[in-house]
Parts: structure tokens; sequence; C-alpha cells
């Protein structure tokens, strides 16, 4: 029996429809599977079989080779964005920390530069207040101190005023007391001899010639002690 034979044996049967058998019987006979021709073993593709395994293994390999180069060639390219991308936020934040802080900055050197700005003010105002009361204190010393100066002066020249007209008075008053007093009428009878009268008015010579020399006498010690006012004494009995 060839294979041909076997092969047509199915199509005849498939060809002549039969009856369904209604019998239990044939039934139960009908039910049963029909055993498998094993085909390969009567044509021999075992060895195909197995060439097409070895092919299908070496083209599965090669695919996965290809995946696996394809996902390390994504995996650098990936890792090379993923490294520029991360550049450029290291980047960014830098720039951005250099703003910041540069902000920062910015923000507390204007603060210190207004808290310095208020210090100066203050202690301006603080010196300015105590420039005007240590001026006011000072004028109103000078203005006493003026007033002061005045009247010590004044009471200086009062005091050399004073003392002049003292001076002036003692002056008049040695003038007075050194000038002689002027002679006494003399007194005739009308009994007196002439020689009575002689002789009385060389008495009265006598007496102002004595007169004479007492006040020169007297005025010597005290042009000692005064000396211009006695020269002017002395002027005044030399004129007497």
């Amino acid at each position: 029996m060839s294979s041909e034979q076997v092969q047509d044996a199915p199509k005849a049967d498939l060809d002549d429809p039969q009856p369904p058998p209604t019998e239990p019987a044939a039934m139960a006979a009908a039910n049963k599977k029909r055993p498998r021709l094993d085909l390969n073993a009567l044509t021999g593709g075992g060895r195909e079989r197995k060439r097409g395994k070895s092919m299908f293994g070496l083209l599965v390999g090669t695919l996965n080779k290809a995946k696996i180069e394809d996902k390390e060639r994504n995996a650098s390219e990936a890792a090379k964005k993923r490294q520029l991308i991360e550049q450029r936020l290291q980047n960014k934040l830098r720039k951005e920390t250099d703003s910041v802080r540069r902000a920062e900055e910015a923000k507390k050197d204007k603060t210190t530069a207004s808290r310095k700005e208020e210090d100066l003010q203050l202690k301006d105002s603080i010196i300015a207040e105590a420039a005007e009361k240590e001026w006011h204190a000072f004028h109103e010393e000078r203005t006493l101190g003026i007033a002061e100066i005045d009247q010590l002066r004044q009471r200086v020249a009062d005091e050399e005023a004073r003392r002049k007209t003292e001076k002036s008075a003692e002056v008049d008053d040695v003038d007075m007391d050194a000038a002689p007093a002027p002679p006494p009428a003399p007194e005739t009878s009308a009994g007196e001899s002439p020689v009575d009268s002689a002789a009385g008015m060389d008495v009265d010579k006598g007496t102002h010639g004595e007169e004479q020399k007492d006040p020169v006498a007297i005025t010597e010690p005290e042009k000692k002690e005064e000396p211009a006012p006695m020269q002017a004494d002395d002027d005044d009995a030399v004129e007497y």
C-alpha cells in the first residue's frame, strides 16, 4: 500500500457521504478518534525540521543581537542626552543660584546703606543740636562776659576818675595851705611918731620874711612825698 493510496482513501471517504449511524454500536464506532498518520516519518522530514529549527534559532539570535545592539545604542544616546540635559540643568541651576545670591547681596547692601544713612543722619542731627545748644550757651556766656567786662572797666574808670578828683582836691588843699596870708594893714595912731611907724614897718618886714621862710620849711617834707604838686607850691611861694 503506497502513500498515494493512503492519501486517496480519506478523500474517497469524504467524497461519498454516508448516512449518519442510528444504531448505538455504529454511533460508538463513529465517535472514536481516527489515528493520525506520521507523515514526517513516512517522508523523512526530521532533518528538514532540525534544519528549520537551526535556521529559526539563528534568525532569532540575530534578531536578539540586533535588539541588544539597538538597546545599547539607544542607551548610549539616551545617556548622552541625559548627560547633556543634566549639564544644562546644572548650568541653569548655577545661573539661578548666582542670580539669587547677587540679588540677596544687593538687597543686603541696600539695607546696610539705608541703616548707615539713618545712623549718619541721626548723628548729624544730634551733633547739630549739641552745637546749637553750645552756641546758645556760648552766646549767653559771651553776652554776660561782655557786660561784666564793661562793668569792670566802668568801675575802673570810675575809680580812676575818683582818684584823679581826690588828687586834684588834695593839690588844691595843699596849695591853699602853702599860700601866705596877706599882711594886715598897719594901724597908726595920731600920737605915734614916724620913727615908730618905720620901726613897725621893719617889724612887719621881719615877720613877713619869717612867714615867707616858714612855708618853705613846711612844704619841704611834702615836696619829698609829692614832688609835682610841691613844685607848683614853690612857684606860688616864689610868686608871692
